[in-house]
């Protein structure tokens, strides 16, 4: 089983997190179909499980990566080996990976996802993301969901250019977004608060051509206003690294570091 920093494994963790909070961007839907126990791999067969003050919760375990074997250290710097053995973990043991937009629809009660999904994730649109991460994806026939900040693309060598992000949707992952510069939106308001947010979806869906339906909150920084503007603006879910007071208002991810 893949070790993770700290001595913790992936399997372990996955046990430990498997939960989803139903959102409530997305509305409440009567019932929610999941893949039964028995075609779970181990790992995903826990009796634990977080409360929710919604009856809307799914056994999906979502996974949230920042650099990839980056060349200087970081908290957030995980090294290429220890990501292509977790990605095998999962492969070896039956996961199928799944957008969050797909995860949203199975709350909603407009699909079911398939046995064993897991949720990529990956925040801030680094370069190290194309270069060191996405050939073992493609080994596995894995996709993400990539959140980026919008102000920060093509602005250095370390950050993804317009035609990566291009190559990585034909390739079929998907695109969300991480605000306009990486700001807590939990802090803002009015016009500063709609930059980060409706300018941010607006440049990302112009250069793309793409709808944008799906948020990450920079810093896990939330507030009920920033949440009001982010459904006001057409996305359909959030995610957050950060348990929040309000759990209905986002999806919660497991950074894995």
């Amino acid at each position: 089983m893949p070790a993770l920093k700290g001595g913790r494994s992936i399997g372990v963790l996955l046990i430990a997190t498997i939960m989803l909070i139903a959102i409530e961007l997305l509305g409440a839907a009567p019932s929610v179909q999941a893949a039964p126990q028995a075609d779970r791999p181990a790992a995903a067969r826990s009796g634990f499980r977080l409360a929710a003050t919604s009856a809307l919760t799914l056994d999906v375990p979502i996974l949230m990566y920042h650099h990839i074997g980056a060349r200087f250290s970081s908290p957030y710097n995980i090294a290429t080996q220890d990501f292509a053995a977790q990605m095998n973990y999962l492969a070896q043991h039956g996961y199928t990976a799944v957008s969050v937009d797909q995860v949203a629809a199975a709350l909603r009660g407009q699909t079911t996802l398939p046995p064993c999904p897991v949720a990529i994730t990956f925040d801030d649109g680094y370069a190290v993301q194309v270069h060191n991460a996405l050939p073992i994806l493609q080994r596995h026939h894995f996709h993400a969901t990539f959140y980026l900040v919008t102000g920060y693309i093509s602005m250095s060598h370390a950050f993804m250019n317009w035609d990566q992000i291009k190559g990585l949707m034909k390739q079929g992952h998907w695109i969300g977004s991480h605000t306009y510069r990486h700001t807590a939106v939990g802090s803002l308001s009015g016009s500063a608060l709609k930059r980060e947010i409706v300018a941010a979806k607006t440049k990302l869906e112009n250069g793309l051509g793409i709808s944008v339906t799906t948020f990450s909150y920079p810093y896990g920084s939330y507030s009920l206003t920033a949440q009001r503007v982010i459904s006001d603006a057409g996305f359909t879910s959030a995610v957050c690294s950060v348990m929040q007071e309000e759990p209905r208002a986002i999806i919660w991810r497991l950074s894995i570091y």
